[in-house]
């Protein structure tokens, strides 16, 4: 479908009409013909801006049209918000005046020609403001004619011509205070033209505000000595506002995936926050154009409820909206009432601080919202909690509450490198393809987001939330976990895990992502389903963390005691799993690959503590005779470590070689001395290496 911008032109056919302000327009184009009469008249309809005077004039002109020629007054639209100046503006009205009247009775017309010269007196004056239009005959030209008396001339033609003028005038609250009151001095004294009628559309507050300063008059009381009867625009109706805004959403929103579209909770976004900024068609008008602008550049990308609201709030209430951009710390997230069991009162304070900037009006729509989109901020006013199990259904529906999904709603774009939901779908839906799913994981992990992480530890964050909610049990979870346990070790991303920020590896992704899909099993199929992949699988490296975490459940691998409740693996289980798991690791170490395994350090202990010392240490030894094999082992235990004195703002990263771990398979006596030689040796090492082998020799070190 396509979906054009609106300029928020006012319409001008009644059959376009959505509001019901036809009928309204139809009455007074109806009483218009009955208010002509020999002394003038004015008229006056108010509204505010936006609220839809201009298209109710169209209307009321439209019906005029359709009166009988013999009833049918003719029209002079007058829009003094196109010229500038107070001279600019009375010349520019009677000659558009002197102009129409010359085209309807002919340029040789008495009363066409006394509105010229009318005009032509009035054009060199300079008003001052404060005075009316009587005041120009004694500042007007004396060659020229005297400006009462053609003003009588005037009445008395357009008396004797019979012929009814309706002067139409729009935007009045368009201009300045003193062009405003200009204006009203002008109407004031023509107001009694005979067979005229002044048709006035403007803001009530905004020119009675600008009329105070005349005379010493209230304004409001000034207005009502001009115009004869007034008229309130009536107010649009709620509901057909509401119907027109849910059309326009509908037809920005088409594509959006389905799932995203939570209709009970639009509902009650809507009607706690945004229906009370949905008060005029223009106020519609101008965020649907925001919407279609900024809607279609992330669709697919954010939750269509969660950034509807977040528009509203950056059209209508900008501080609250540019407070939260700069302030997501406050906003995102959950809140874990262990750790934080009394909301935090400075919090509170700054919430409250921004609230008060803005207008008591719109304060509790503002507060109502913010609870709905940013679910933390309840806690902060004593509402509810909403704990971390709450993250993965928020993550899945891309709430801007979630730290991941935050800044696309005010960036418009995804981050440089970040993955669109796009392509997340794409790939979840290979999972339960082994080989695709396995070559997918690999090219992930080959891919850098701006920040230097790759992209496989954004995918493995998101389907741990599938895991949680719709991964459905068929053929993705054997997909799944067997893929892991080939390929887990080659996604062991070290520069990922060496983000000192960062809480977890991806060797921590993977693993909680295997828990929660074996939670939906019960211990049989589970033990079955990990049996085979083990056998299958050459990741090592991954096998060995699972099985110590499963093992430390039953006091073992530096635990003394078993752990309270349910074991997820019984002691038999675990037995034959360790046994397979053995065997994997003799198998690579006679194949000579068991040197390449990330994070050998984890494997060897394995090893060392299923009682097999003897196994290790002669493993070691024979892989390490070679110079170039000693510094892949050494490479596998250096760490990094950070100092930072008094004075310093930034830690200093340091690499040293944790030696304690290592002796638990090496003397280190005698390795000093190789470390040295391989330090003064041709070898070419990194700098990472270098510093960490020196630090060695040098007695520096650190537990692994």
């Amino acid at each position: 479908m396509e979906i054009c911008y609106s300029n928020d032109a006012p319409l001008e056919d009644p059959a376009d009409d959505a509001l019901d302000i036809a009928p309204f327009a139809k009455n007074l184009a109806d009483a218009i013909p009955a208010m002509f009469n020999p002394q003038g008249f004015v008229v006056a309809i108010y509204g505010e801006w936006g609220s839809g005077k201009t298209t109710l004039l169209n209307f009321i002109k439209y019906y005029i049209g359709q009166i009988p020629e013999s009833n049918k007054p003719l029209i002079i639209d007058f829009h003094p918000w196109w010229f500038s100046g107070r001279e600019d503006l009375i010349r520019s009205f009677f000659n558009q005046f002197a102009g129409s009247v010359s085209r309807w009775f002919g340029k040789s017309a008495e009363c066409a020609k006394l509105l010229a010269q009318f005009a032509d007196a009035l054009s060199p004056v300079k008003i001052p403001i404060v005075q009316t239009v009587n005041y120009i005959a004694d500042k007007a030209d004396p060659t020229k004619r005297d400006v009462p008396a053609l003003k009588e001339e005037i009445k008395r033609s357009l008396k004797q011509k019979n012929r009814r003028i309706l002067i139409v005038i729009d935007d009045i609250d368009r201009l300045s205070s003193e062009e405003i009151r200009l204006l009203f001095m002008v109407i004031k004294d023509i107001a009694d033209f005979p067979n005229v009628v002044y048709l006035l559309a403007l803001d009530k507050h905004i020119v009675s505000g600008a009329l105070d300063q005349i005379h010493g008059f209230d304004g409001t009381k000034y207005l009502e000595k001009i115009v004869q009867t007034g008229y309130d625009l009536p107010h649009p109706d709620k509901k057909l506002l509401r119907m027109i805004l849910s059309k326009k959403i509908d037809s920005i929103l088409e594509g959006t995936p389905k799932y995203l579209w939570d209709k009970t909770r639009w509902q009650n976004i809507y009607f706690d926050g945004i229906d009370h900024f949905v008060k005029s068609p223009r106020n519609v008008q101008r965020f649907s154009n925001a919407l279609l602008l900024t809607y279609p550049v992330v669709k697919g990308e954010v939750n269509p409820v969660d950034f509807i609201a977040v528009e509203y709030l950056r059209l209508f209430c900008p501080s609250m909206y540019h407070f939260i951009q700069g302030s997501g710390e406050i906003f995102v997230g959950s809140v874990d009432i262990r750790l934080d069991p009394d909301p935090d009162k400075r919090i509170k304070l700054r919430l409250d601080t921004q609230l008060e900037q803005i207008p008591e009006q719109d304060r509790e729509s503002v507060k109502k919202l913010l609870f709905r989109i940013f679910p933390k901020t309840n806690y902060y006013f004593g509402g509810a909690s909403y704990g971390s199990d709450w993250l993965p259904g928020w993550r899945n529906s891309l709430r801007v509450c979630t730290s991941e999904h935050f800044d696309t709603y005010f960036r418009l774009s995804l981050s440089q490198g970040q993955m669109s939901q796009t392509e997340i779908q794409s790939i979840l839906e290979c999972i339960d393809k082994p080989e695709v799913f396995e070559q997918t994981l690999i090219n992930l992990n080959r891919q850098k987001q701006r920040n230097g992480l790759s992209n496989l530890s954004y995918f493995l964050e998101c389907l741990l939330d599938h895991a949680a909610l719709d991964i459905l049990e068929g053929a993705a979870i054997p997909s799944i976990i067997s893929t892991f346990f080939k390929v887990g070790d080659d996604l062991l991303c070290l520069e990922d895990d060496e983000q000192r920020f960062s809480i977890y590896g991806n060797d921590d992704r993977i693993l909680r992502i295997v828990w929660r899909l074996f939670d939906r099993l019960d211990e049989a199929k589970h033990f079955s389903l990990l049996e085979d992949a083990i056998r299958r699988g050459d990741s090592i490296s991954l096998i060995v963390k699972l099985i110590t975490i499963y093992g430390r459940q039953h006091g073992k691998y530096g635990t003394n005691e078993e752990t309270d409740g349910e074991r997820i693996i019984s002691l038999e289980h675990l037995r034959v799993l360790e046994e397979l798991t053995l065997e994997k690791i003799r198998q690579a170490s006679q194949e000579g690959s068991l040197i390449d395994t990330p994070l050998l350090w984890r494997v060897l202990f394995f090893w060392k503590e299923n009682r097999h010392d003897g196994e290790v240490r002669s493993w070691v030894e024979e892989t390490t005779r070679n110079d170039d094999k000693l510094l892949l082992f050494l490479d596998q235990f250096i760490s990094a470590t950070f100092t930072q004195s008094a004075d310093d703002v930034i830690s200093e990263q340091h690499w040293i070689l944790a030696s304690k771990s290592i002796s638990a398979f090496i003397n280190l006596d005698e390795l000093k001395g190789r470390v040295q030689n391989l330090i003064e040796s041709k070898i070419d090492l990194t700098e990472r290496q270098r510093e960490a082998l020196t630090n060695f020799v040098s007695g520096v070190e650190e537990p692994l």
